[in-house]
């Protein structure tokens, strides 16, 4: 006997939330204790506490049932819910999404994005959104869509953008925005948040103390995820928090060594440095990961650490003036995202000594924000260009990312930005869980463990990877298959028990061509994570071409 939650009558799809008038009847023939998901039967979930969770049955699959009983004005998810466009989520992809009347699946998207800014946002989580905004053109949403279970009829999957930030500076917004997602627009799966920071909040105040939902971030860095995904009571028993961006242990190997190779440059033995980073997880994170890499011993006492608050609503001075005075440094490192090359390092290049060498920046991918280039651009005199080098998660050296960034210019009409493909991947990694699942609206923590199943390493594996051609094919081949082995555009999303993926880690410069600053393409230099060396052409930053302008 097949055994699930079942929501009978009118009214039904609030039961969830407390609401009166409604009954949820539960099947007797339910098990009290499991070890497997099998013991909980079709569409179960075995919990860490050892019971069983099961997918509800849906409560309408058209919107115009939803209007007929009154319970709501779109089905999605196989529930029907309220209008969930608002201010802190305003966007939804497809637009058209909610209107489709039949199967919808809706994920939410959590980001650091400036929606009033329109096509010109150059936010932190704008390139990951457009990732996965460009999965779903693949997918055909709003069209053919992803494949139904067994004889049902095709599925549309839509995703709800929010945003995460604000100049209120309001650090309630991460977590408030993922109770909506759930609560109101009833998504099983969240993509986010932006920052490490964000994607904590939104995982300790509500997704996992609260909810079922999965959380997978394409752009969290922090060794702190990692603590936080351990498979503990207290952290993440269920597995339900993700990441396909590689943790920062890896990324500070290689900024140690490139501020090894600017001293070698340089000619000073006893080159100071300077390294700022903001009072969050990922700065505070990425900067006990360099120490750790050995950064401290290498620069003896010539090292100067300078923290500032997340927040600049928080600023209590001006941050930049702190490696005005002497003793100055010659090289600078920043650990943060877009408000140091925004807020800093233009005062630090504006009132830097005339008769003193400008320092060099070793910057993460978190300074790969078009603020910087614009800067190179207006002041080619000071050859900044030729003074910074920085590191990004994703070499881009996957064999799929060369169709992934021609499809995704000819959608955009520009390159994908940073850390844009792994957006993309943490869309195609959802969409091959549902498969896996094979229930038609399946809930986050059937989610959960199906993307447990995507990293199988046996000789009988099946390779999937992104990409339209034959979709509907490698749909069907993720939801049977025994063995399922997912590559990605920015690499194998060989996810570990923390959900986490490995991801080798490129190098970029300011490449000049005429009046313009571009970013891409990253160097033919990189750090393979795998075997923890340098690989690609070798750096000389003695060398003034050393950054080519690009092919």
């Amino acid at each position: 006997m097949k055994s699930k939650l079942r929501f009978p009558g009118v009214g039904c799809v609030v039961a969830l939330l407390g609401v009166p008038g409604c009954s949820l009847v539960v099947d007797t023939s339910i098990p009290s204790s499991c070890v497997t998901g099998e013991a909980c039967g079709e569409g179960g979930v075995c919990r860490a506490d050892g019971t069983c969770d099961l997918a509800p049955e849906a409560s309408c699959v058209t919107n115009t049932e939803c209007r007929q009983d009154q319970r709501g004005d779109y089905c999605v998810n196989g529930s029907c819910i309220a209008d969930p466009i608002s201010e802190d989520c305003p966007q939804i992809y497809p637009p058209n999404a909610l209107d489709i009347d039949g199967y919808k699946l809706l994920f939410g998207f959590i980001g650091a994005l400036d929606f009033e800014a329109g096509p010109a946002d150059t936010s932190y989580g704008r390139p990951p959104l457009e990732g996965v905004q460009f999965a779903l053109e693949e997918f055909g949403s709003g069209g053919a869509g992803i494949p139904g279970v067994g004889t049902q009829p095709q599925r549309n999957l839509s995703v709800l953008a929010c945003r995460e930030n604000g100049a209120d500076g309001d650090a309630d917004r991460p977590a408030r925005v993922a109770r909506h997602l759930v609560e109101v627009a009833h998504v099983p799966a969240i993509i986010g948040a932006s920052t490490s920071g964000n994607t904590i909040r939104v995982w300790e105040q509500y997704v996992r103390t609260e909810s079922a939902a999965v959380l997978v971030s394409p752009s969290a860095t922090s060794p702190a995820i990692t603590e936080q995904s351990r498979r503990d009571p207290t952290r993440d028993p269920e597995n339900r928090l993700w990441r396909t961006a590689p943790s920062d242990e890896v990324q500070a190997a290689l900024l140690r060594l490139l501020a090894l190779d600017v001293r070698g440059a340089i000619g000073v033995s006893d080159a100071r440095i300077a390294v700022y980073f903001k009072g969050d997880p990922a700065g505070t994170g990425l900067r006990d990961a360099l120490q750790e890499a050995g950064l401290n011993s290498d620069f003896t006492d010539r090292i100067e650490y300078i923290r500032y608050p997340e927040r600049i609503a928080d600023w209590e001075e001006d941050y930049a003036t702190r490696v005005l005075d002497d003793p100055l440094p010659n090289i600078v490192i920043a650990l943060g995202t877009e408000e140091f090359v925004q807020e800093m390092l233009p005062t630090i290049e504006e009132r830097w000594p005339a008769a003193t060498p400008r320092p060099w920046y070793v910057l993460p991918e978190g300074g790969r924000h078009s603020s910087l280039a614009q800067l190179d651009a207006d002041h080619r005199e000071r050859a900044l260009a030729s003074r910074v080098v920085g590191t990004a998660p994703g070499a881009r050296k996957s064999s799929y990312y060369v169709d992934f960034a021609t499809y995704f210019r000819s959608q955009f009409n520009h390159l994908p930005g940073n850390l844009a493909e792994f957006g993309y991947d943490a869309a195609y990694a959802l969409v091959y869980a549902v498969a896996r699942t094979n229930w038609t609206f399946p809930t986050g923590l059937q989610l959960a463990v199906a993307l447990n199943e995507l990293a199988c390493k046996s000789d009988e594996k099946l390779n999937l990877v992104p990409g339209t051609n034959e979709f509907s094919a490698k749909f069907q081949d993720a939801a049977q298959g025994d063995c399922i082995d997912l590559e990605g555009a920015s690499g194998p999303l060989d996810f570990d028990a923390h959900g986490e993926a490995l991801s080798d880690i490129a190098t970029w410069c300011l490449r000049q061509q005429g009046e313009r600053t571009t970013f891409e393409p990253p160097l033919d230099h990189y750090y393979d994570a795998v075997n923890a060396e340098r690989r690609g052409t070798s750096l000389n930053l003695a060398d003034p071409s050393w950054c080519p302008p690009p092919p």
